[in-house]
């Protein structure tokens, strides 16, 4: 069933991309690829927010200026309710 769900998702979305690029003949393969890597890319909506939660306690490097040397970048307000870490 979610086989056919997955299909029928994949061919919706080939309609569209079509039918926004006018309907042009023999490019069939190209949206329906384009369509299979739209649907195959999204993730569950709570995949999305661990995904989310997860890159916001990474902790960024710092920036390199035009001149080369690095510049300390400002930490997010997440990064600032951190407890302080131990020795």
């Amino acid at each position: 069933m979610q086989v056919r769900d997955q299909r029928k998702r994949i061919e919706k979305r080939a309609y569209e991309l079509w039918e926004r690029a006018g309907r042009p003949e023999g490019r069939a393969l190209e949206y329906w690829v384009q369509a299979e890597v739209e649907i195959a890319s999204r993730k569950p909506a709570r995949a999305r927010t661990r995904d989310v939660a997860a890159a916001a306690a990474v902790p960024r490097p710092s920036r390199t200026t035009k001149a080369g040397s690095t510049e300390k970048r400002k930490s997010t307000p997440a990064e600032k309710k951190k407890a302080p870490t131990r020795k």
